[in-house]
C-alpha cells in the first residue's frame, strides 16, 4: 500500500458516464419551455387546426382541435431528428472541427447533467442556460412547417427507426395530429410569428423551465424505480 501511495509515474483514470434519455436532453428542455410558454399566454388564439378541418381531410373523425402547442412539441421533436452532417460516419473522417458538429439536431439531442436548478452559482448552470439559449436559436431558426408536416406523416405507423421516436412530457392522445394534409396547409407566417414569440419569452424562462424538467425526471426516475421493485416483487412471489 505504501508503494501505492508513493507512486510517481504515470496513471490511467477512467471517467464513466450515464448517457440519459431523451427526458434529460436540451430537445426535452426545450419541451418545457414551450409548456411553459404556453401556459403563460391567455390572450393568444391557441387552436391551429379546428376539428372539423382535420377530420375533413384526414375522413377520421377528430374529437379535439389540434394546438399550436401541439404542433410546436412536434417541431422541436423534427429538429432535434433532421439529420446532421455529424450523424454519418464519413463526416468524421473529415477535417471537420468540433464546432461543426454543435449544429441542428445534434445539439439538440445533448444529455444534460441533472440538478442543476439548485447550483445557480456554479460554472455548469452558466453554461447550460449559453446551451439552451443556443438550442433555442437552432430551434427557431430551424423549425419548419414542411418538415414539421413530413415528420408527423411518418408517425401515422410505428417507427422503424428508433431516432423518430420522441420524447414529450405529458404525451397524451389529444397531442396525437392525424392530419399531416391539414398540418401542411398553414401559413408560414403565422407559424413563424409563433416561433418568434416563443423565442422572446423562452429567452428569460431558462430557469423555471429546468426546474420543472428537473422535477419532472426525478418523478419519473421514481416512478420507474417502483415499477421495478414490483416487478422484483411479483417474480419472487411466483417464485415461491
Amino acid at each position: 500500500m505504501q508503494q501505492l501511495l508513493n507512486w510517481n509515474g504515470p496513471s490511467l483514470h477512467l471517467t464513466f458516464g450515464v448517457e440519459q434519455s431523451c427526458e434529460g436532453t436540451l430537445e426535452s428542455l426545450l419541451h418545457h419551455a414551450l409548456n411553459l410558454y404556453f401556459d403563460d399566454i391567455s390572450t393568444f388564439n391557441s387552436v391551429a387546426i379546428p376539428a372539423e378541418s382535420c377530420s375533413s381531410r384526414n375522413q377520421v373523425a377528430t374529437s379535439h382541435d389540434i394546438q399550436w402547442k401541439v404542433i410546436l412539441h412536434h417541431a422541436v421533436a423534427t429538429v432535434a431528428r433532421t439529420k446532421h452532417p455529424c450523424d454519418f460516419p464519413s463526416f468524421h473522417g473529415t477535417d471537420a472541427t468540433q464546432q461543426d458538429c454543435n449544429g441542428d439536431g445534434n445539439f439538440l439531442r445533448r444529455s444534460l447533467p441533472l440538478g442543476l436548478s439548485e447550483k445557480t452559482e456554479s460554472m455548469q448552470y452558466s453554461n447550460l442556460k449559453n446551451a439552451f439559449l443556443q438550442a433555442l436559436d437552432i430551434f427557431v431558426s430551424s423549425a419548419s412547417i414542411v418538415a414539421t408536416a413530413e415528420f408527423v406523416q411518418t408517425l401515422q405507423k410505428p417507427p422503424p427507426d428508433p431516432e423518430l421516436i420522441f420524447c414529450f412530457p405529458g404525451y397524451s392522445v389529444d397531442d396525437v395530429v392525424p392530419c399531416p394534409d391539414a398540418l401542411m396547409s398553414l401559413r408560414k407566417h403565422e407559424f413563424n410569428q409563433v416561433l418568434l414569440d416563443f423565442h422572446e419569452k423562452a429567452s428569460s424562462n431558462f430557469h423555471q423551465a429546468l426546474k420543472i424538467m428537473d422535477k419532472f425526471g426525478s418523478d419519473t426516475r421514481a416512478m420507474n424505480r417502483k415499477q421495478q421493485l414490483d416487478d422484483l416483487e411479483r417474480v419472487a412471489q411466483v417464485n415461491i
